[in-house]
């Protein structure tokens, strides 16, 4: 009977969520990897979130090669994900292949370690283009007229291939050939031009991954967290009102258990424009319980007794979001 230890485990958190982790994703290996850690006699234990990979004690399997590579794919079970979520990402419906665009494109390579030696990796930072194959397009390949393309390999600085460019920057299709799975680098005359991440998978329904070289694994295992940040957004409340009133003069929003101000804003005189509006003057991380942190109430004069049911808070749907003139805002709208 083999006995199994645990390498690495990965977790996923995300700032909107006040209970941790991260609830609106899920972690699973590609399918390229899934045969791999069969063939390497590895186990993997999968809970949504959270990731353990197990692999048989030392004699027990043979080792793995140096430049081995598995790939966990990120998957959003929650379709607004991207609402609450600090960075945009293109995030494909269930049965939809991942678009050639900006993917959550993490290595341990990328992680900053503690002193307790836990890795952590910040989603904003992991953002490269995926490409499938069998080429993609470099717009401008500048640097030195007669120098050729090297394309790397990121995660040992191997040139994986060479490749000739036009002289005059012209675009240039990268051939990407039999190249294996992994994130890259294009270079020319030693300037890093562009950065890239390989899938030879369907990937359906990813919008990212993590690559994990176990070679390069600390002895003794690692536990490494990829974090996504809460969309800060201002709240802003418009007011409705049956019947104008003559002024709003006075109007405000008050109480709360945190330092949130408001400022009131010009309604406008449209029709069916707000009797008041009121923005926050901070910007606010978005959650999914944020009552415990306010118990805001508008407050109508003269004399200021008037104050109504604690006031709705946001809701991180792309209903109640939009893109203001100087941020993201949540949208409450109240009828009195």
């Amino acid at each position: 009977m083999h006995v199994f230890d645990p390498v690495l485990t990965l977790r996923l958190s995300h700032g909107y969520f006040t209970r941790g982790g991260c609830p609106a994703l899920t972690l699973a290996p590609s399918a390229e990897t899934r045969a791999t850690l069969a063939r390497d006699g590895c186990r993997l234990w999968l809970k949504g979130d959270r990731l353990v990979l197990s692999q048989a004690s030392e004699g027990a399997a043979a080792p793995v090669p140096p430049d081995r590579l598995y790939r966990f794919l990120l998957r959003a079970v929650d379709p607004h994900f991207a609402t609450y979520t600090a960075e945009t990402w293109a995030v494909p419906a269930g049965d939809a292949p991942p678009p050639s665009r900006s993917w959550v494109c993490a290595s341990l390579a990328d992680a900053t370690w503690d002193a307790d030696g836990a890795g952590r990796i910040s989603a904003s930072t992991a953002r490269l283009l995926l490409v499938h194959g069998p080429a993609f397009r470099l717009p401008e390949p500048r640097g030195a007229d007669d120098a050729p393309l090297a394309i790397l390999r990121d995660w040992d600085d191997r040139v994986a291939w060479r490749q000739s460019a036009p002289r005059d920057n012209a675009p240039v299709d990268i051939a990407l050939g039999e190249a294996g799975e992994g994130i890259y680098r294009i270079e020319r005359a030693g300037d890093t031009l562009s950065r890239f991440c390989l899938s030879r998978d369907p990937a359906v329904g990813a919008f990212g991954c993590i690559d994990v070289f176990p070679a390069a694994l600390p002895e003794g295992g690692a536990e490494v967290t990829l974090a996504f940040d809460a969309r800060p957004t201002r709240w802003v409340y418009e007011i409705f009102t049956r019947t104008r009133p003559r002024s709003t003069d006075g109007w405000r929003i008050d109480g709360g258990s945190g330092p949130v101000a408001f400022t009131s804003l010009p309604p406008g005189d449209a029709p069916g424009a707000p009797t008041a509006v009121f923005r926050s003057d901070a910007l606010i991380d978005l959650a999914d319980d944020p009552r415990g942190r306010n118990d805001l109430r508008l407050v109508v004069p003269p004399d200021g007794a008037r104050i109504t049911d604690p006031l709705p808070l946001p809701a991180a749907s792309p209903a109640a979001t939009r893109l203001g003139p100087d941020g993201w805002e949540s949208v409450m709208r109240v009828a009195l």
